[in-house]
Formats: C-alpha cells, structure tokens, sequence
C-alpha cells in the first residue's frame, strides 16, 4: 500500500477501512499496514509494542 499522502492511488486495491482510533495508530504512532498476497491486510507494530514486529492479521 501507499499512503495517499505518498501519491498512492486512491482506489479500493490501495486502501483499509479503519476505525478512528486505527486510523490515528497507523499515522501517528508507528504502526503499518500492507496488503497481503491474498488482498487482506496485514498489520506491523512499531518496535516499540513488539521489538521482533510480527505481522498481525485479523
């Protein structure tokens, strides 16, 4: 996934919906997310919630 503010394209293949509270994890407190192989996505904390950043999927 890009972001759109990194000029990523703004269609459903590129994007997640998220919660508010998500929403502020992923932008302002060092979370990522990308899409898997399979289309679904995957979340990877900051070193600091998980200093190995095992991806997470729900």
């Amino acid at each position: 996934m890009t972001a759109w503010e990194d000029f990523g394209p703004t269609d459903l293949a590129n994007g997640v919906l998220l919660c508010r509270t998500h929403h502020t994890y992923v932008h302002h407190k060092g979370w990522q997310v990308r899409m898997s192989n399979h289309g679904h996505p995957e979340y990877i904390p900051p070193e600091w919630v998980d200093p190995q950043q095992k991806v997470r999927r729900p």
